[in-house]
């Protein structure tokens, strides 16, 4: 599960065709990142997912909580910004320093993001590990270091 379509959307790049995952986009089409808030239902999926990515910024403040309740104590869980670490872009908001949450937008993040969720996603299923990687190198040259 991705909570953004731009984790959504480098995800299903990554699993292309293989039917052994199931993704699931998280925030439905127009909903603002920043004031998004789960329903009982999105917790429920949440809770059972096998492979949780998500921004990791203030505006997911919610997903500590979701996680704590996970009934899938075996959930691999993937914090972009966490990846990122110093990387990512600071913000000044009338004189408040915060991190920008938008870190989608470089494509240096991208690859190390994309990394980060098919080390993610081979952690969850070791089987599909190796083709799962090929297949991305095959796609998207060497641009993946996993």
């Amino acid at each position: 599960m991705a909570t953004i379509f731009p984790a959504y959307d480098w995800t299903r790049e990554i699993i292309s065709e293989d039917k052994n995952f199931d993704l699931m986009l998280l925030m439905d089409k127009g909903v603002d990142l920043h004031s998004f808030q789960p329903s009982a239902e999105d917790i429920r999926k949440i809770s059972d997912c096998d492979v949780f990515i998500y921004v990791g910024g203030e505006s997911d403040e919610w997903v500590g909580d979701a996680l704590k309740n996970a009934t899938n104590k075996n959930m691999v869980v993937v914090n972009l910004m966490e990846i990122l670490g110093d990387k990512v872009l600071q913000e000044n908001h009338d004189g408040n320093i915060e991190n920008d949450e938008h870190i989608w937008l470089s494509l240096k993040n991208a690859q190390v993001l994309c990394d980060a969720i098919i080390n993610a996603l081979s952690e969850a299923a070791p089987a599909q590990a190796e083709s799962l990687k090929k297949k991305f190198r095959r796609l998207h040259g060497e641009t993946c270091r996993s």
